[in-house]
């Protein structure tokens, strides 16, 4: 996992606690409810993550629909961590988690301003799903006819001097064909994708301990 990231703990004291009540404290029983929680967690999480795409005729695909994310590609789902491992803290609290060690993943979280440079493309830019055909590298070298627009030496605009810098090129018929908006800080809509998921799941991991509870002194 990266430096950063987002996580969502599922901690198991309330549901040991309940457990005991019932006189069942086996730890092996929780233990195997809070691995399926973790990993039903993670099979929500991809679902979030694969929200329809919103597709726009100037800027192609632009991201799923609130909460989570459209998806693209396959990187950002490949990189959840949901292995329904368990872990147990000093104290003696049991819990597993679901997350992501993407830094990018952790930013539109909550939203918010994120400083530049931002090399935004257009869907002349993106391939049919979205991703950015020049990812991490240097638009103006690499694509070849490009150059930054407007030039220093345009003075005179229809419609007045576009507010942010492009990289443009020359498309069919020699028609301007705009690539990529260059910007500084832009603000993120915030996701709430774990947020989401945390509530989505909550009562859905309480049902799957009280089936267990029952279960188990059913059995007994």
């Amino acid at each position: 996992m990266g430096a950063s990231g987002v996580k969502i703990t599922m901690k198991s004291d309330e549901a040991i606690a309940s457990l005991r009540r019932i006189e069942v404290t086996t730890a092996s029983q929780v233990d195997k409810v809070l691995a399926n929680a973790a990993l039903a967690s993670g099979e929500e999480l991809k679902t979030l993550m694969s929200r329809p795409q919103a597709r726009d005729a100037f800027w192609g695909v632009m991201g799923g629909a609130l909460p989570g994310f459209g998806r693209r590609s396959s990187i950002t789902i490949s990189q959840i961590v949901a292995s329904g491992r368990v872990y147990v803290a000093p104290d003696g609290v049991r819990y597993s988690f679901v997350g992501h060690g993407s830094p990018h993943v952790a930013k539109m979280e909550d939203g918010g301003p994120e400083p530049g440079p931002h090399q935004i493309p257009t869907i002349h830019a993106q391939t049919r799903s979205g991703v950015d055909r020049y990812a991490g590298q240097d638009a103006l070298l690499q694509i070849e006819g490009a150059f930054k627009w407007p030039t220093a030496r345009m003075k005179n605009f229809k419609n007045g001097r576009p507010k942010h810098f492009w990289i443009a090129r020359a498309g069919t018929g020699g028609k301007l064909e705009l690539l990529y908006m260059l910007a500084g800080t832009v603000n993120r809509k915030p996701r709430r994708t774990f947020a989401t998921l945390k509530d989505r799941m909550a009562p859905r991991i309480k049902s799957m301990f009280d089936s267990a509870a029952i279960a188990v002194v059913r059995a007994a």
